[in-house]
């Protein structure tokens, strides 16, 4: 179980996802705030393959996402501050991080809000047009 907290409204973390064996299920839930939550089909073969969706997570609504292996995940404050509590099926493994950048044209994610601020590690995450990005198998 892992929690997080983002200040400043616009501001982006993610696309985030972990190649096998160590893909991982999450349940995210906003407790704090309203966040834009989103999720890219990674899924090798998918029918989906690059799609995204996207919903509100509140405070408010109590809603939450349940994200299943094979998705990049990503969120976006719409308020000041935000705090989300997501749980997952494997530990955080370095060296099998992978992420889609936000603003990568081939998933043309529509972000709810102009982008405040985001990591220069999120940044930098190279677009999958320079990558031959071919997805993942799960």
């Amino acid at each position: 179980c892992n929690q997080s907290g983002t200040y400043g409204t616009g501001s982006i973390r993610g696309m985030h996802f972990q190649y096998p064996p160590h893909a991982e299920v999450k349940l995210v839930k906003c407790v704090k705030g309203k966040i834009f939550d989103v999720i890219v089909d990674i899924r090798k073969g998918s029918a989906t393959f690059l799609q995204w969706f996207g919903i509100e997570l509140s405070d408010e609504n109590k809603k939450a996402l349940y994200i299943p292996k094979g998705f990049a995940h990503g969120f976006q404050a719409l308020t000041d501050y935000a705090e989300i509590i997501y749980m997952v099926s494997s530990p955080y493994n370095r060296d099998s991080e992978g992420g889609i950048r936000y603003n990568d044209v081939e998933a043309g994610i529509e972000w709810k809000l102009p982008v405040n601020k985001i990591s220069d590690k999120d940044l930098n995450i190279p677009l999958i047009n320079s990558t031959s990005f071919a997805g993942v198998t799960v």
